[in-house]
Order: structure tokens, then C-alpha cells, then sequence
């Protein structure tokens, strides 16, 4: 899906791939528009937003930890198969502690463009990824980024307009997180319409129709 991952591969095999070509060919998004006017999904004040499964994978207990050091007009939202569980919902209470009422656990959603709408910026602290379509999605809809230390994430925020990289003690991850946003919305329609341009030139079908039509012109030279 990276660059990074192709060198790793090839190092990795060795002879067994030399006599092969490799190719990159990175995810791509394509969420479209957000339906008109609903808005019951925007909270009071600053809104993160993280999608996914519950699982060891996408870490959510550093994002629950964090909850306790953020300002108390930041709440997050998470959605994806297993945020509704009623065990998942105790430890994510538990983890946050006084950052608690600030969760909302949201499930699985039908469709996540209102939700990411809402947002004023998208979180991923996942322990491994590829390139992932969450974050893609959420480039998308012209949000910064707030990633955590997986492998992978230096390249996503490789001339990203505005992100983060989550680094040392919490305390000072919930600092970067709210200078970060207070940024975002002291000129928000520059700073989207920028993400939205880094988006299409990376991560935007165009991109991948590119990408697959130089490949295959590849193979039959």
C-alpha cells in the first residue's frame, strides 16, 4: 500500500522477489457529499472523532486515557461494531474517568459522512495499520489528523496541511491536541479546503484510477 511497506517487502524476500515487479497501489476513499441539514450528531463545543472495531488493533485505551488530560469542551466520538457494548462501554468509562461524560459510544453506523461532518478533527491511535481508509475518509471531509505512534503514520502526515502525531506523556499529547484544533478553527474553510486538496492529489479516486491505469500500461509494455 506504501512505498515504505514495498522496500520492506523487497528486503525482506530478497532474491525471491528480484526477479518479480512490485507496485504500490495506496487506498483510496470516496465517501461523497454528507446529506443536508442533519445535525444532531454535532455535540457542544470541540468534536474527535475516531471509526472502527473495538480490538487490540485500533488501541482505543490511549484515546480513553487521553479523555482525562483534554479540555472539557472536547468530546469524542466513537463509532464502529463493538463501541455499543455494554463491557466495551464500562472499560471505555473506567479508562476515561473524569473524561467520561464527554464519550459517546456510537455503535455501527449506517452511514458515517454526518458524523464526520460534525467533527473538527479525526483521531486514530492504532498500535498497526496499512494505509488506512478511516483516516483517508476523514482527509476526505478537510479534517486534521491526530495519529498515534503506528507504523505508517509519518508518511500519512507527510505534508498534511495540519496533524499530529501523539508523543510523550499525556499530558503534553492533550496540549498538541488542543492547539492543534484551536488552530483548525481560527480559519477553518482555509485550512479544509486545504486538506481537501492534499486529499485529491493522494487519496482521491482520480489518484487511484491513475495509478491502476499506469500499472496495467506496465504490464502490457
Amino acid at each position: 500500500l506504501t512505498d515504505a511497506q514495498k522496500q520492506r517487502m523487497a528486503t525482506t524476500l530478497g532474491p525471491v522477489l528480484a526477479r518479480h515487479h512490485t507496485h504500490v497501489l495506496g487506498n483510496a476513499s470516496s465517501l461523497g457529499q454528507a446529506p443536508e441539514g442533519d445535525l444532531s450528531l454535532r455535540p457542544p463545543g470541540r468534536h474527535l472523532v475516531m471509526t472502527g472495531r473495538t480490538g487490540w488493533q485500533k488501541n482505543y485505551d490511549a484515546a480513553l486515557r487521553l479523555m482525562r488530560h483534554l479540555p472539557d469542551d472536547i468530546t469524542l466520538s466513537l463509532c464502529g461494531a463493538g463501541t455499543d457494548d455494554p463491557a466495551f462501554q464500562a472499560r471505555a468509562k473506567r479508562l476515561a474517568q473524569d473524561g467520561a461524560g464527554r464519550l459517546r459510544l456510537l455503535g455501527p453506523l449506517p452511514d458515517v459522512r454526518p458524523l464526520l461532518a460534525s467533527a473538527d478533527g479525526y483521531m486514530l491511535t492504532s498500535r498497526y495499520e496499512g494505509l488506512p481508509i478511516g483516516a483517508l475518509e476523514a482527509s476526505e471531509y478537510g479534517l486534521p489528523l491526530v495519529l498515534g505512534e503506528f507504523d505508517g503514520a509519518e508518511a500519512l502526515l507527510q505534508d498534511y496541511p495540519l496533524g499530529l502525531r501523539l508523543t510523550g506523556p499525556l499530558p503534553v499529547q492533550a496540549r498538541g491536541v488542543d492547539a492543534l484544533l484551536t488552530r483548525y478553527l481560527s480559519d477553518r474553510p482555509r485550512h479544509e479546503a486545504a486538506i481537501r486538496g492534499h486529499w485529491a492529489g493522494r487519496w482521491s479516486p482520480d489518484r487511484f484510477e491513475r495509478d491502476v491505469t499506469q500499472m496495467v500500461a506496465g504490464w502490457l509494455r
